[in-house]
């Protein structure tokens, strides 16, 4: 084997084969003929081919593909061809549909082909084989992802026969998971492949199967229950993910409610667990949560009901995080309908201390429930919740109490002025907590409080709060003047807690814009973020506090905290030029000059989301502010055009730079609301510009448009809605353009 390794470097290396070496794929065929009369020789020619088929094109032959074909089926054929020669046959079959087949013959060939290299998979999980498994579900992968519609004619029977890896009890787990990111690479990677799959009545409820089959083979660890990030790292929960975000929740969903059933009431816990975290992740992953609203209500009242009753911590978490998906992405429908059963399951699980890590999730289920409740749902829970979580706070417990905080923010959030009744009894507990924390510079528990505060003065408004603002604002002046590491939680905390306090009291809070705003710019331009080190592949992104990020083909790795408090700045600038308006005044250039190189922010896309919408509400408020004397007017411009003839054009190419089509559309919406606002600011090479950046935004539209249409050619189905659902909006908003 040594001697063809060294023939394939050579002929894929140094000469092209057709043409410069015809001998060698003469001598290929002549091996792998039917009158070859050993196996070592046909062993040694198909691993050569399967080596040399992805170097030579077709137009480079010097012997049809016809004899290749032939020569494959042939030892298939054969009795006397061992496994391992006809594994070799399979693998480089697969390369053959590949590389040496196009959409009009390969049925030709893929019909026999398929069938064999089925038969192949089977032998091969009889045997136990897990690396010749694993080398030929990968290649599949390959064709899954270059050519799906050369699976199409044997397309069931080659995907289940795949499917059944999973079932291998002695097989690798790494084996299994191979087996279903094929399914993967065809629910991702082309629309034909998604069509199959949605199109197929058996492989649907099939990979739920093998899905559920995989997350119920846990092993109990009842000391320390199950952590989100644990579960977010398994690979077969990372398949699920893909699987919901390609296909959508109501392909899964609707075929799941029996599996459900079966596996719910299984007396195993590892069957319960499965069927109830299956929801959980489909709901938080699925490209369109609402397709779920129509399937989740007959599984919803048995999910809550596990929360109390099942007597498995790992089925009660399960629940819970399921509960938090549901709250978050079925919201308002979730809350509605289930708020009188989910409330009193949450504040019991709340006290489950001998189970530490239900406990937070059943916090972390109740923050997302009542932050995304309507204040009319919430409340009739108000008085007991409020009573349930001060109750809470008087605990020593700084999980607890740190926990508490949030979910009282979310309640103060949702329930808005009927939070104000319990404003008298809430704030002294908050004030303590707040000021102990920062006499012993506990910063966690302190960014917790202050978050807390202000949330709840947002709620209740500035009247009711006039008497406490003098000792929060004195302690925000207090941390300002220290210097705060770069990791803590108060550097960020503290921009949100300015812009909070400038939402709620409004053009009163004209008197710290001169403490609030520069802390905002300056955090909003801070740098030394990028991370490039010397040996990447030491780079440790495990706690959090770096995350890599693919630009182009550059990886570079941020410091997430940094880029937290700059998109945090940004949001904080953007909030209070919308509250304060013309009240912003003499700090609006200063915001804009902040803002508007964020436009083209590479390393964050909210970030660049931020910029674009706030470059309307600062124009809104020169505009005014111009018009009633708050900015001096210069000789020759006023303030107002002279930001116009800055804005207008960053927006342009900005625009011009963008890749995203949620962002595309976000920069469009603010670029036509400002030139509405402004006279004629774009000199001739910007207007130049901005009409070449209209017209490549439609050309790629269109292309991609035709792009997918040719994807599918042969196959009779029109195009589905999440293909191209933001490309359209982006090409609606650009063809309103043509009428300005």
């Amino acid at each position: 084997m040594k001697i063809s390794d060294f023939v394939a470097t050579i002929a894929t290396k140094e000469v092209r084969l057709g043409n410069e070496w015809p001998e060698l794929l003469e001598f290929v065929y002549e091996s792998i003929s039917s009158d070859s009369d050993s196996e070592e020789k046909v062993k040694c020619a198909i691993s050569l081919l399967f080596k040399l088929i992805p170097q030579c094109a077709v137009e480079d032959m010097v012997i049809s593909i016809d004899s290749f074909y032939e020569s494959l089926v042939d030892i298939f054929d054969s009795e006397e061809m061992s496994l391992e020669v006809q594994v070799e046959a399979a693998l480089a079959s697969i390369r053959f549909l590949c590389h040496w087949t196009n959409r009009w013959d390969h049925d030709r060939y893929s019909t026999v082909l398929l069938v064999e290299i089925v038969l192949t998979i089977s032998t091969l999980i009889e045997q136990r084989s897990d690396r010749c498994l694993q080398a030929l579900v990968d290649e599949l992968t390959v064709l899954a992802k270059e050519k799906p519609w050369s699976l199409s004619s044997q397309f069931d029977y080659l995907v289940l026969s795949v499917l059944r890896i999973a079932d291998g009890v002695e097989l690798q787990d790494k084996t299994k998971i191979i087996a279903l990111e094929f399914v993967v690479a065809l629910a991702e990677k082309s629309v034909e492949g998604r069509r199959m799959l949605r199109g197929s009545q058996l492989i649907i409820p099939k990979v739920l199967e093998k899905i559920l089959f995989l997350l119920a083979n846990l092993e109990d660890n009842p000391e320390t229950g199950t952590a989100e990030t644990d579960i977010q790292n398994l690979p077969v929960v990372r398949c699920l993910a893909r699987i919901a975000a390609s296909l959508g929740g109501e392909v899964l969903v609707n075929n799941f409610p029996k599996l459900f059933a079966i596996h719910f009431g299984a007396e195993d816990w590892q069957s319960r667990y499965a069927a109830v975290l299956f929801l959980g992740i489909v709901a938080e992953k699925c490209s369109k949560p609402e397709e779920l609203k129509q399937g989740w209500n007959q599984m919803a009242g048995r999910i809550i009901r596990s929360v109390d009753e099942d007597m498995h911590p790992h089925v009660r978490w399960a629940a819970l995080y399921t509960i938090k998906q549901f709250s978050k992405h079925l919201k308002p429908e979730f809350q509605d309908k289930y708020h009188e059963k989910v409330m009193p399951v949450l504040t019991k699980a709340m006290d489950d201390f001998s189970n530490p890590r239900v406990q937070v999730q059943a916090y972390l289920a109740l923050f997302d429930f009542t932050w995304n409740c309507s204040s009319s749902t919430l409340k009739p829970h108000l008085k007991e919740i409020v009573n349930k979580l001060l109750k809470q706070l008087q605990k020593v417990n700084p999980m607890v109490q740190g926990e508490t905080l949030r979910v009282l923010s979310a309640v103060a959030h949702s329930s808005r002025d009927h939070f104000a009744e319990y404003y008298s009894s809430v704030m002294p507990y908050l004030k303590v907590i707040m000021m102990t924390a920062n006499e012993e510079l506990d910063h966690n528990h302190l960014a917790d409080s202050v978050e807390c505060i202000t949330m709840v003065w947002l709620a209740v408004g500035k009247d009711k709060i006039r008497s406490d603002i003098e000792m929060v604002v004195q302690l925000l002046f207090s941390l300002q003047g220290s210097k705060l590491e770069e990791n803590n939680p108060m550097r960020s905390q503290l921009l949100q807690a300015w812009a909070r306090l400038g939402k709620c009291l409004g053009q009163e809070f004209r008197p710290y814009m001169s403490v609030a705003i520069p802390l905002l710019i300056k955090s909003a331009k801070i740098g030394s973020y990028v991370i490039i080190p010397k040996n990447p592949d030491e780079v440790d992104e495990s706690d959090g506090s770096i995350r890599a990020l693919i630009l182009g083909d550059r990886k570079i790795w941020i410091k997430t905290k940094v880029l937290e408090e700059k998109l945090k700045a940004c949001e904080g600038l953007y909030l209070l030029a919308d509250e304060l308006k013309e009240g912003l005044s003499v700090w609006i250039e200063k915001v804009a000059r902040t803002l508007v190189p964020r436009l083209k922010f590479e390393h964050s896309e909210e970030i660049r989301r931020v910029a674009a919408s706030a470059m309307p509400v600062l124009l809104k408020s020169s505009k005014v502010a111009s018009q009633e004397g708050y900015l001096e007017r210069s000789a020759d411009e006023s303030p107002f055009n002279k930001l116009c003839s800055y804005v207008v054009p960053a927006l342009v190419k900005a625009l011009s730079k963008e890749s995203l089509p949620e962002i595309a559309t976000v920069i469009l919406d603010s670029l036509d609301e400002c030139m509405k606002m402004s006279e004629h600011v774009l000199d001739e090479d910007q207007t130049d510009l901005f009409l070449k950046t209209i017209m490549n935004v439609l050309q790629k539209i269109s292309s991609l448009s035709r792009s997918r249409v040719g994807a599918i050619e042969g196959i009779n189905q029109t195009l589905p809605d999440e293909e191209n659902g933001e490309e359209q909006k982006v090409y609606d908003k650009v063809c309103s353009f043509c009428y300005l």
